[in-house]
């Protein structure tokens, strides 16, 4: 036992040097990835995002569908789609409206797709609608502004957007493609929007 002891103890000596010396300057910092330097700047005093709710369409059983908008870029449309599940569970997607290329979207992350169930819906007043699916599960949708609260036995279990901080980077045509000018000038013209490099490696991020 002590013979082992003392073997683990020199592979652990042996190994900290190697753990300790990483080189650091190969992992790209915040202000090194101008999308993180975005999001971090990103702090408004309330959201610019809405959903519309008289866009609400039923899908089927389980599948309700909103539109939702950044009135800063009313020309840009969110699909909200909110999946009520068993077992008190409640999926949010949210995606552009006729984006100019499909999103990618993994695959096979779940090994069976969780049963969708019928959601009761009520409209509280002309900016909120409830939403129970159980007897003891319920979400809270607010229009204005987007707001998502869920709720289990009427106590409150978290909230998608509480402090403002909701932020989609729709597709946009990159600048001088086809020769097309970017939607948002001073956007586009950011440093590191369009392109990027880190020591040997140039993104040219084509879209």
């Amino acid at each position: 036992m002590i013979k082992y002891f003392y073997l683990i103890s020199l592979f652990l000596v042996l190994n900290i040097p190697s753990a300790v010396s990483v080189d650091r300057s190969n992992f790209k910092t915040c202000d090194q990835s101008s999308f993180c330097r975005r999001q971090r700047k990103y702090k408004p005093d309330t959201t610019p995002y809405e959903v519309v709710l008289n866009s609400m369409k039923k899908i089927g059983n389980g599948h309700l569908q909103f539109v939702l908008l950044n009135t800063v870029k009313p020309q840009v449309k969110f699909q909200l789609d909110l999946y009520t599940l068993e077992q008190n569970s409640l999926r949010v997607k949210i995606n552009e409206v006729n984006p100019i290329r499909k999103r990618y979207e993994v695959e096979n992350v779940l090994v069976t797709e969780p049963k969708l169930v019928d959601a009761t819906i009520k409209k509280t007043d002309n900016n909120q609608i409830e939403g129970r699916w159980s007897a003891t599960a319920k979400f809270i949708l607010n229009a204005k502004p987007f707001r998502l609260d869920l709720f289990t036995n009427d106590i409150f279990v978290i909230s998608v957007n509480s402090k403002n901080m909701f932020n989609f980077e729709h597709y946009r045509q990159k600048p001088g493609t086809n020769g097309e000018a970017g939607e948002d000038k001073n956007e586009d013209n950011e440093d590191g929007m369009w392109e990027e490099t880190f020591k040997t490696h140039h993104d040219s991020k084509p879209y």
